[in-house]
């Protein structure tokens, strides 16, 4: 299977698969029930997570392919103080996450 698969882990015993999203990533941050994903295909998309079974994408931005490539010796992305680091192809971007864009 591929994509990115949407767990409900409230009960440790009893994991349940809500949603599978047909995403292509290569690096991916969750925070505050947002999933941030980057592939040089994508670039960066925001899926809100509020609702487990029903994710939806509220923004996305078309990096030029520099996002999510694994040639950054694995840096990927990170999330600190509502800011979006991300890394790729020897660049870094670093994006404001206050209120992302709507798509």
């Amino acid at each position: 299977m591929e994509g990115i698969f949407v767990l409900n882990v409230t009960d440790p015993e009893h994991i349940v698969l809500e949603q599978t999203l047909n995403v292509v990533s290569n690096s991916l941050v969750v925070a505050q029930n947002r999933l941030y994903s980057a592939s040089p295909q994508e670039g960066l998309q925001i899926y809100d997570l509020s609702l487990p079974s029903t994710p939806s994408l509220i923004s996305s931005y078309n990096a030029g392919g520099i996002l999510g490539t694994n040639s950054y010796d694995g840096a990927g992305m990170r999330i600190h103080n509502n800011f979006l680091y991300a890394a790729g192809h020897g660049q870094m971007q670093v994006h404001d996450l206050t209120d992302p864009i709507p798509i």
